[in-house]
């Protein structure tokens, strides 16, 4: 069902599980659709991180779906019954959104990073 959203990581981008995170970012899943797909950055700013720094995002989420930061991070399923972890290593300089895919169909973005450097 997701399939649609995969887009190819390239391998710098991909970081073990034991590799220390050098930011850690908590991001909830909205229980109901935002009336945008596009984050409301006056409600919730971007995070500013350094290029090549590794990135995790600890995700809760009422609702079942996947995430990815696309083009920097796997797809990642999500589950309502636990936390998931999204990890990268910030390998492209530029404004990159975590979105979030329901199983509903819906797609929006619950954060964003500006990678710099």
């Amino acid at each position: 069902m997701f399939a649609d959203y995969c887009v190819t990581v390239p391998p710098e981008a991909i970081v073990e599980p034991t590799t220390r995170a050098d930011e850690i970012i908590d991001a909830i899943v909205p229980m109901s659709n935002p009336d945008s797909a596009v984050l409301d950055e006056q409600k919730q700013r971007s995070r500013k991180v350094g290029k090549n720094q590794v990135i995790e995002f600890r995700v809760s989420s009422g609702r079942k779906g996947a995430l990815a930061v696309h083009g920097l991070s796997e797809l990642v399923r999500i589950d309502p019954s636990r936390a998931e972890v999204v990890r990268f290593k910030a390998i492209y300089s530029g404004r990159f959104p975590l979105h979030f895919h329901g199983e509903d169909m819906s797609h929006f973005e619950i954060s964003v990073l500006e990678i710099y450097g």
